[in-house]
């Protein structure tokens, strides 16, 4: 992490004070990210005659069991869109440890039944994530709602390139204190493609970032060196559960 680091400060230096921007980009595209973790996102339907209500019940039942009692080792997450009617919800396994979680896991669901419940597709890729910004003021967190973007970089682009704009946000996410955080996850054998989850934690938070982040000066020129570097193809809002 301390070599990351460095690197990640000799380019912001090279950047500042050099005329040649396309050197700076390929030492930016040497910086890779310092995952925190691996990740499945699983894309599921309830089946005809299942209800939130049971499936809630099983997995208040099911996440009782002895895999997910590290919780500093694995955690589940499941996402919910915001709408009237839900069918369709995705499920969210992080696995913190280098040990293989995830057959068992999906194993652990079929044997306590939940294909009595609802499908999933369970042939997702794996992603590595990092938790790149999470502030949040317990006594006032009232909300879980997030949004999860799909995006891909644009081409001679990567998370290098792109990192010294994401320092400058999150810097003024801290000024801004608002409750937010931030998740990256990159697929394992695509690098050109990432998801981006923000993770809401108050009621009124369009309102906030309406009249804190967008009327902040700053926040025009971070947002166009986001589009200088990526494009997101959809993003979706949703409720969230931790499990």
């Amino acid at each position: 992490m301390k070599t990351s680091y460095l690197t990640i400060l000799a380019t912001f230096f090279l950047f500042s004070c050099s005329k040649n921007i396309d050197n700076n980009i390929e030492i930016n595209q040497l910086i890779t990210p310092d995952y925190n973790f691996s990740n499945y996102f699983f894309d599921c339907n309830l089946n005809d005659g299942s209800s939130l209500l049971k499936l809630e019940s099983f997995l208040s039942g099911f996440i009782k069991n002895d895999i997910f009692q590290n919780t500093s080792s694995y955690s589940l997450k499941v996402f919910f869109p915001e709408n009237d009617t839900v069918d369709k919800f995705k499920i969210s396994i992080k696995n913190y440890t280098a040990n293989d979680i995830f057959t068992d896991v999906i194993n652990e669901l079929s044997k306590n039944g939940f294909d009595a419940v609802a499908s999933c597709n369970f042939n997702s890729n794996l992603f590595n994530g990092l938790s790149l910004y999470n502030y949040t003021d317990k006594k006032q967190n009232i909300s879980n709602n997030a949004e999860i973007l799909r995006c891909f970089y644009k081409p001679g682009f990567n998370y290098g390139t792109f990192r010294i704009s994401l320092d400058r946000f999150i810097s003024k996410m801290n000024q801004l204190k608002i409750q937010y955080g931030i998740e990256y996850f990159q697929e394992e054998l695509n690098s050109g493609e990432f998801i981006w989850i923000n993770y809401f934690y108050q009621e009124d938070f369009k309102n906030n970032i309406s009249t804190q982040w967008l009327s902040d000066p700053d926040s025009t020129e971070i947002k166009n060196e986001f589009l200088d570097n990526a494009e997101c193809i959809d993003s979706k809002i949703y409720k969230f559960f931790q499990i």
